[in-house]
């Protein structure tokens, strides 16, 4: 009986011993998961953000384009009443 209580008593401490391993890897891959979804978050934050200035910088090109066009038709038009 007492080596029954004895095996019973290794069997609940390795029980023991395992769930406090697994809750451990638990937190630590729940640690790891979200350091990753944060750099994902930063790295997609950053791309917006690029993505904006270039979107930024590609109408005011355009803009500008459309300006000179503009004052090149407008030059034209006068050039051509003078004559």
């Amino acid at each position: 009986m007492e080596m029954l209580k004895e095996k019973e008593r290794k069997n609940l401490n390795q029980i023991k011993d395992l769930e406090a391993k697994y809750d451990m890897e638990i937190k630590s891959m729940r640690k790891r998961l979200k350091e990753k979804k944060q750099k994902m978050d930063e790295e997609r934050e950053r791309l917006k953000n690029k993505f904006r200035e270039l979107e930024e910088t590609l109408r005011r090109e355009f803009e500008e384009k459309e300006k000179s066009e503009q004052k090149k038709r407008e030059t034209e038009i006068e050039d051509q009443r003078t004559q």
